[in-house]
């Protein structure tokens, strides 16, 4: 029976692809930041179904615990899959200008430092078995290195380690050894872990079906690719594009803008974005409250 990691396996999208895995016949061993957490998310086995393995392990500080590959390999005996799903992402929007180095840091070692070792680990077992299957998590868009307004640091980690996949797939193909990356569009709430084709937005198992094509004994020769994970307008854009959609819409904040529904000019003082689309929070002389981006636009200069 093949076995299995998949890091951030307690919920989200890492526990979609864990269970997809299990229910195809994967041995499953999970990390995450609580072990409580992880424990009673996989409290729930049966005799087909076991429960997985849970290894304590915070991608920010990978070398604090356990190495999750030498527990896998100590308790199970083989490593034959490593999914690398964990990763930090900051949510409020942080241009490059205000991104602080502990900021960058942080989303570097989560996103790039903690999967490679966590490869490097694994590859002396899987060159041992002249086997292994190896999937990186992205974002639309980090297959070309495309930029992202207001989150430069994440998307700049995510890239490198689309860089970090190619390069792997060309120096251990001769092993039987693949590594690819898939880059979901966004998917929130409930959705991350719902089956694949479950009501009308785009779910974990949708992505979680990709994934587990990918590490397939016959997809031996599907190497060094980033697959993404596209769902259309509104979820991110067409795959193969060069830029993330809201790289040239997102203004920052402090930006004086015209807004046509209220009549006169406004500030932006908050920026969110969501399924896709930015919003602005904006205060202006007579009102305040949240537009979307493409209700408002920026204000000529008023001159001297």
């Amino acid at each position: 029976m093949r076995v299995a990691l998949v890091t951030a396996g307690a919920r989200g999208l890492g526990r979609a692809v864990a269970e997809v895995l299990r229910d195809h016949g994967y041995t499953v061993a999970v990390t995450t930041r609580r072990a409580d957490e992880g424990v009673r998310a996989w409290a729930r086995a049966d005799a087909r179904h076991p429960e997985a393995l849970v290894v304590p392990w915070d991608p920010l500080a990978p070398d604090a615990g356990p190495d999750p590959v030498e527990v896998v390999l100590d308790r199970l005996g083989r490593l034959d899959v490593l999914v690398n799903n964990a990763g930090p992402y900051v949510r409020d929007p942080v241009g490059v200008g205000e991104t602080s180095d502990a900021m960058f840091d942080a989303m570097f070692l989560g996103n790039v430092t903690a999967p490679f070792r966590l490869i490097r680990r694994a590859l002396p077992a899987m060159r041992a078995a002249r086997y292994g299957r190896i999937v990186n998590v992205g974002f639309v868009g980090a297959g070309q290195a495309a930029g992202w307004a207001q989150h430069g640091a994440y998307a700049a980690a995510k890239a490198a380690l689309a860089s970090l996949t190619r390069t792997v797939a060309l120096e251990e193909a001769r092993w039987g050894i693949t590594c690819n990356m898939v880059c979901p569009s966004d998917i929130k709430g409930a959705a991350k872990e719902a089956p694949q084709g479950e009501g009308p937005e785009p779910t974990g198992g949708d992505v979680a079906h990709v994934v587990r094509f990918l590490l397939d004994e016959r997809s031996r020769f599907l190497t060094g690719q980033v697959v993404e994970v596209s769902f259309g307008p509104g979820w991110g854009p067409v795959p193969g594009s060069t830029t993330h959609p809201l790289a040239e819409t997102v203004l920052p904040v402090g930006t004086p803008v015209w807004v046509p529904a209220w009549g006169e000019r406004a500030v932006i003082r908050r920026t969110r974005q969501e399924a896709g689309e930015v919003w602005y929070w904006l205060e202006a002389d007579q009102r305040q409250g949240e537009l979307p981006a493409r209700s408002v636009r920026r204000a000529p200069d008023p001159g001297p």
